[in-house]
């Protein structure tokens, strides 16, 4: 059950990138807004925080201590 919940939490985790990367490789100037401007760069902090906080969310309900 752990190592199940594991992997979810990384496919969960890494989808975001998958889709960046397939966006940018897609349509380049539909991403570039995020990198070019003051309110993109700020949305990509506060997305890349709430990523790593539900990654140590998963990984606590993840492991179980017997």
């Amino acid at each position: 059950m752990s190592a199940s919940g594991r992997i979810s939490g990384m496919v969960i985790g890494l989808l975001p990138v998958f889709i960046i990367l397939a966006l940018s490789f897609m349509n380049p100037g539909y991403i570039a807004s995020f990198f070019n401007t003051t309110l993109g760069i700020i949305l990509l902090c506060i997305s890349g925080f709430m990523e790593l906080l539900g990654f140590f969310f998963v990984q606590k309900i993840v492991n179980i201590k017997f």
